[in-house]
């Protein structure tokens, strides 16, 4: 379920002619996206092409991929996505 969502976010991306780490309308990059969509095989790929910086980056609300990431880790009792990223 989630993996389909995150593809197809990635289609939008593609559609829309976006790289890695570009953002869609509401700030969001494909890293958000996994995260938000639950998809670690998706952060793992993203992860390994991002630069620090980049993975800090925030979307319109102010969010960060690591506030998302404890956000969903919350609702998820699921720390995967946390974890990835304090090891990045």
């Amino acid at each position: 379920h989630y993996t389909i969502l995150f593809l197809i976010s990635l289609l939008f991306h593609k559609i829309q002619g976006l790289g890695i780490n570009q953002a869609d309308h509401r700030g969001s990059t494909p890293l958000h996206w996994a995260i938000f969509s639950c998809s670690e095989l998706a952060m793992v790929y993203i992860l390994a092409w991002l630069t620090q910086d980049e993975i800090q980056s925030r979307d319109e609300e102010g969010f960060t991929a690591m506030h998302l990431a404890i956000k969903t880790s919350d609702k998820l009792q699921n720390t995967r996505a946390v974890r990835l990223l304090l090891y990045q």
